[in-house]
């Protein structure tokens, strides 16, 4: 489905999409590992095939919707734009 998105882009637009974002949602803790070893892989894989050498930009967000952590500043909510790093989420995601 990856290279037939990628074929479908360029017919529409031209050229392939320089850049591409994968979010990926439904994926339990124990199943990131699984996720990155085969789905990333195999989408990484297939996008090489279409792009060649140089490759293309590539991102994989995995989104998990299960946040009981709150953020305030005082007592009223932070700022728009405010930014949470990877101190408070965990890295690899």
């Amino acid at each position: 489905m990856s290279t037939e998105a990628v074929r479908a882009w360029e017919k529409q637009n031209g050229s392939k999409p320089s850049r591409i974002i994968v979010y990926r949602d439904g994926v339990g803790d124990g199943d990131l590992a699984y996720v990155h070893e085969h789905e990333v892989a195999m989408i990484k894989s297939k996008l090489m095939e279409a792009y060649g050498p140089g490759g293309v930009k590539f991102a994989f967000v995995v989104v998990n919707k299960r946040i009981k952590t709150r953020f305030f500043k005082g007592d009223q909510n932070p700022d728009p734009g405010s930014i949470v790093d990877d101190v408070i989420t965990q890295p690899e995601r």
